[in-house]
């Protein structure tokens, strides 16, 4: 992403293995965020409740997401939860293929974890979509510490 939005008025975070104040305080000061479902989840919509574009697996978006997949955006969770858009599973291909960072130590699905390639333009038209109903400016800058 940032390669793609390289040289416009648009300036995006990466959170990856930061803090938890860090990760707060972008969440706090952004506008919207887009993110793989995981527990990083719980920072932008348990605590700043923001919206945003999710991305996950197709087998989980095909197989009704699990018990847990909704509690991120479910009132039965959250209290007023904001809006949050899944990227379609039509745009989302499963790769087993491709080994895993971690290993799951729990009893699930192997296909609830498996890595996933995305389809790009798919996913870049739904971050312009988010960047027009949510930056607050034209000049759609995020935040800026």
């Amino acid at each position: 992403m940032q390669r793609r939005f390289a040289g416009q008025n648009i300036e995006l975070i990466d959170n990856v293995g930061r803090g938890m104040q860090h990760n707060i305080f972008w969440s706090q000061n952004s506008h919207f965020f887009v993110a793989p479902w995981g527990a990083s989840m719980a920072i932008y919509r348990w605590i700043t409740n923001k919206p945003g574009l999710l991305l996950s697996n197709q087998w989980n978006q095909d197989h009704g997401r699990g018990p847990n997949f909704d509690i991120y955006n479910s009132v039965r969770i959250m209290e007023a939860p904001g809006p949050m858009t899944f990227l379609a599973a039509e745009h989302i291909q499963d790769a087993p293929e491709v080994s895993s960072l971690s290993e799951a130590h729990w009893n699930v699905n192997p296909g609830a974890i498996v890595n996933f390639r995305i389809n790009e333009p798919a996913m870049f038209s739904e971050v312009r979509r988010l960047l027009e109903k949510y930056s607050p400016s034209r000049t759609r800058t995020l935040g800026r510490a």
